[in-house]
């Protein structure tokens, strides 16, 4: 016999797998890509197109935001978007610690030109290290 517990278990573990997310935002759906696919993409964009490569950094639990800014400082980046908004990490924002702020790190600001696919390639990289889904090495080079 299943218990009410087992059996929820298993239809969350069903839909997960059978399931196709969507990206609340644009109603796309969301699958995952190579660096490769990711290369590609950008690489698309019209020559002379000026765009900045950007990697999510999460806080972990109640980690406070200064520490966050000293990490990323000491791994060798300078900049930084928090909430839409770009700041130097000589001078960081004073924000809420009781409210969460989309954070990124800015990794490279580049301009589309068809010979750079070996620094976009390293700038790709180095954004998917720092991601969420990497959040336990984060901001190691």
């Amino acid at each position: 016999m299943g218990t009410v517990t087992e059996v929820y278990d298993f239809f969350r573990i069903l839909y997960a797998r059978l399931g196709q997310p969507y990206c609340p935002v644009c109603d796309l759906p969301i699958g995952t890509q190579t660096v490769d696919e990711i290369i590609d993409k950008i690489a698309a964009l019209p020559e002379g197109a000026k765009f900045y490569l950007l990697a999510p950094i999460e806080r972990r639990g109640q980690e406070k935001y200064e520490a966050i800014w000293e990490e990323i400082r000491r791994t060798g980046y300078i900049r930084m978007r928090v909430d839409g908004k770009s700041y130097n990490l000589d001078q960081p924002p004073t924000i809420d610690h009781r409210r969460k702020h989309d954070v990124e790190v800015v990794v490279d600001r580049l301009v589309s030109r068809p010979n750079q696919r070996g620094r976009l390639g390293d700038a790709v990289e180095a954004a998917l290290e720092l991601g969420p889904r990497h959040h336990s090495r984060r901001l190691r080079r």
